[in-house]
Order: structure tokens, then sequence, then C-alpha cells
């Protein structure tokens, strides 16, 4: 597998809550691959009790991943239905490659898309901005 880009996840982690950032490989098997290993690993499972939210460029065309791992581990799709969510390419997006999954008390206010002559040319996908705000434990 020398071809692949080597893959990664960065995940700033202010008090009480975990943010993870990625970016998943091409082929689908890959993806399934890093996902699975990433929510296997000893550090996600000491942090799996605190609010999470996972974003990226998830490559994931099929919108295969959310029932395959994330649902089983308590995630809540942000960036549904796929619709409103089409990222790439840019220029005309058809496919919803940058997908947020979050779970804990999280309340989601926005997720969306912006769609502007800017962002088209700044990268090959449009940026996903995700408005949210942790609950208090007595309003879960």
């Amino acid at each position: 597998m020398r071809h692949r880009k080597r893959r990664g996840a960065q995940r700033p982690s202010p008090e009480g809550l975990v943010v993870v950032g990625w970016h998943l490989g091409l082929a689908e098997k890959q993806r399934h691959g890093q996902v699975a290993h990433f929510l296997e690993q000893d550090e996600y499972c000491s942090l799996c009790e605190l609010p999470m939210i996972i974003v990226g460029d998830f490559n994931d065309w099929r919108d295969t991943l959310e029932k395959a791992y994330f649902r089983d581990h308590g995630f809540r799709q942000i960036t549904k239905p796929l619709k409103r969510f089409r990222s790439f390419p840019a220029y005309l997006p058809m496919g919803s490659l940058d997908k947020a999954f979050c779970k804990g008390n999280i309340f989601i206010h926005e997720a969306r898309i912006i769609r502007r002559k800017l962002t088209r040319a700044a990268s090959d996908h449009l940026p996903l901005v995700i408005d949210f705000h942790l609950k208090k434990l007595d309003d879960v």
C-alpha cells in the first residue's frame, strides 16, 4: 500500500469536549478499516464518555460509515439529509463527502455548507460550518 497517502486524525480537546478532525482514505475498505481502528484505540475508549464531534473529509460517497460504525458507538450524524450537505467538487457539488458526527450532550444549533464564489475557489471542497454548544447535564 505504498501508493496510498498516509492518513491521520487531529484531536484538540478542550476540557470536557473531544473534537476529532480527519481525512479518510479513498477506498471504501480502507475507510472502514480506519474508522474501526480509531474506535478500537485505548485512547478513544478512555475519552468515549466525553461529548465528542468527529468532522472532516470522510470520502464516504455511499454513506456507509454511519450504519457500520458510528450508530453502534452512540454517534448521530449532523450532516443529514445528505442532499443539504453536498460539498464536493466545490465548483459543482454533487457528493456529500464532508461529514460530521457527534455524541453526548451536544446541541447542534445549525450545520451548513458555505456556497460562495470565494469558497468555491479556495478548495476542491466547500466548507462545512457547525454552530453547536454543550448542554448542561440537567438539560440532557
